[in-house]
């Protein structure tokens, strides 16, 4: 599973952070190259991944979590139009 994710303010990556370790904290935060990776459940990592990368972060991981993370999922399309139509 790769989505993107909106981390924009601390609350958000402090309520992301909590629910990724409530299943087990696999998954990591990914730049959109892919060259910069942090764990997903690190409180620091996603603050710094929020504040450094440009607002472009991927969620990774080799389990379906959309349901869990569905709140924090990119919803549209660089051009504005909803992905979910």
């Amino acid at each position: 599973m790769r989505v993107r994710i909106y981390l924009d303010t601390n609350s958000a990556c402090n309520r992301f952070c909590e629910t990724v370790r409530g299943f087990g904290g696999k998954g990591e935060l990914v730049n959109e190259s892919g060259r910069y990776r942090v764990s997903a459940a690190s409180l620091m990592g996603c603050l710094m991944a929020s504040a450094e990368w440009g607002g472009v972060i991927y969620f990774e991981s080799n389990e379906d979590r959309y349901s869990e993370l569905e709140e924090w999922i990119a919803d549209t399309a660089d051009d504005n139009i909803s992905i979910h139509e």
